[in-house]
């Protein structure tokens, strides 16, 4: 079943090996998703993350999204891209990090040590 998106949500174009893996590749080297082609001329927008601003749902195959921020334009074309929600997938939040009370009260007592964590 397909994944259903939200506006607002913050979601990246997926790789392009993961979507020839689903979807295969056409004579002309690029991905047929249900909906719509992820050209070759598109690899560059693998990985970009962006909101979804707006969705057009054109079918049961393929809901094409809008982001707030536009897509970056290829060096050599002046395409103007469509991305269906088949092209893109979920940024997971990261896990939020919960410390016991007797840990919090240690700290204070020992003036607050600052603690920083960096998620990749």
């Amino acid at each position: 079943m397909k994944p259903e998106f939200y506006l607002g949500e913050r979601v990246r174009i997926r790789q392009w090996d993961d979507m020839v893996d689903e979807f295969g590749l056409d004579i002309d080297g690029d991905i047929k998703t249900p909906g719509a082609y992820f050209d070759r001329e598109m690899r560059y927008l693998c990985g970009l993350e962006f909101i979804i601003d707006y969705i057009e749902f054109h079918n049961d195959h393929c809901d094409v999204v809008k982001f707030t921020n536009e897509l970056p334009k290829h060096p050599d074309t002046d395409y103007t891209w469509e991305i269906s929600t088949d092209m893109i997938e979920r940024v997971e939040e990261h896990e939020s990090i919960e410390f016991s009370d007797s840990f919090m009260d240690s700290l204070m007592q020992k003036g607050g040590i600052g603690i920083g964590f960096r998620f990749d």
